[in-house]
């Protein structure tokens, strides 16, 4: 049985428990208009299931994120999608009243 494979890329994540350090590259490049997103994925048992982004795909195929949290431990996964490079977001004025309360 002759099995292969093609690798997306590489990452390597820190932790001591409260920060998280990501740094990874992927072998590929997006087609035109398109961007890969990396994203964090809480699959355990019972939990969230909650994907966290980590950020876009640099043109030089590198990404990194740093943060810190609660429990970054709880993230099980870590996947790429491919997403449009481009999103419309509609302008909107808020305002904001500012309350003082004694």
């Amino acid at each position: 049985m002759d099995v292969s494979f093609d690798v997306f890329g590489l990452v390597d994540i820190k932790s001591d428990g409260h920060s998280l350090d990501i740094d990874g590259v992927v072998n590929y490049i997006p087609p035109e208009g398109k961007v890969f997103e990396v994203w964090l994925y809480d699959g355990n048992y019972g939990a969230s299931q909650y994907p966290l982004t980590v950020g876009m795909v640099k043109e030089d195929g590198t990404f990194s994120y740093k943060s810190t949290q609660v429990y970054p431990l709880t993230y099980t996964d870590l996947f790429v999608t491919m997403e449009p490079k481009t999103i419309r977001i509609q302008s909107q004025h808020i305002q904001i009243r500012l309350v003082s309360i004694q």
